[in-house]
C-alpha cells in the first residue's frame, strides 16, 4: 500500500525526493514514492496501518484507493523507552476522514481527537485510548474514556452515533495474515450496536 503522502522522520540530509528538497526537520512531510533511506523510514513507521471497512451510506468501493488504508505515523521521533504515539481524528488526518465521510453533518460527529494510539518498537499489537465524544467500540466492547483498550491484528474499531456504525475500521500489521477472515458489511450499511449485545 502506497498513501499518497505520510509524515515520516527526515534523516540528517533531509529526504530527497523527485525535483524537492526537504530541510532537516523532526518531522516533516514527504511524497512516499521516495528513494534511498527516506523510504526505508516510511516504511518502518506505517508497519500499522487502519483500514476502512464500513461507512455509513456509503459504498466502499466509492473511495479512492490511496484512502483506504491510514497509516499510523508517530507525531513525534522515537524516544528510548517511550511508546509511539498517534492521535487520529478529522483533525489530524482531514482528508482521510473527508473522504471516508463527505458529508459534513456526518463528519463534525467524529471528535478531532477520537482517539490515540500508542505502541512499543518492534510490538504487534497497540493500544488505543478514547478521546471523543461518542462511543467507539473495540472488537464490540464499549472503549471508556480514559481507558487503554488493546489492538490486535484484525481488532476492528467502531465511531457509533445514536446507536448507530458511522464508522468501521481494522487494525493492520504489515506481515502479520489475520488468523479468520473479517466480516464483511453490505454496502453503505448503518449497523446497529444491538448485533454486538451492545
Amino acid at each position: 500500500f502506497q498513501s499518497a503522502w505520510a509524515e515520516t522522520l527526515a534523516d540528517d540530509k533531509g529526504c530527497q525526493s523527485p525535483g524537492r528538497h526537504i530541510p532537516k526537520t523532526p518531522v516533516v512531510q514527504v511524497p512516499v514514492r521516495v528513494v534511498g533511506k527516506c523510504q526505508e523510514e516510511i516504511s518502518q513507521v506505517t508497519r500499522f496501518h487502519l483500514e476502512i471497512l464500513q461507512v455509513s451510506g456509503l459504498d466502499i468501493e466509492s473511495i479512492p484507493g490511496e484512502f483506504r488504508r491510514l497509516p499510523l505515523v508517530p507525531t513525534e521521533p522515537a524516544r528510548e523507552g517511550a511508546a509511539l504515539v498517534v492521535p487520529v481524528g478529522r483533525q489530524h488526518q482531514p482528508r482521510f476522514f473527508e473522504a471516508w465521510l463527505p458529508s459534513q453533518s456526518k463528519r463534525i460527529l467524529v471528535s478531532r481527537t477520537a482517539f490515540k494510539v500508542s505502541w512499543s518498537a518492534g510490538a504487534d499489537g497497540a493500544w488505543l485510548q478514547p478521546h471523543g465524544a461518542n462511543p467507539l467500540l473495540v472488537d464490540g466492547k464499549i472503549a471508556q474514556k480514559d481507558t487503554m483498550m488493546p489492538l490486535r491484528p484484525g481488532s476492528e474499531i467502531r465511531f457509533s452515533y445514536e446507536r448507530k456504525v458511522l464508522l468501521c475500521l481494522r487494525f493492520l500489521v504489515a506481515g502479520v495474515t489475520l488468523a479468520s477472515p473479517p466480516k464483511t458489511y453490505p454496502p453503505g450499511s448503518e449497523g446497529s450496536l444491538l448485533e454486538d449485545g451492545v
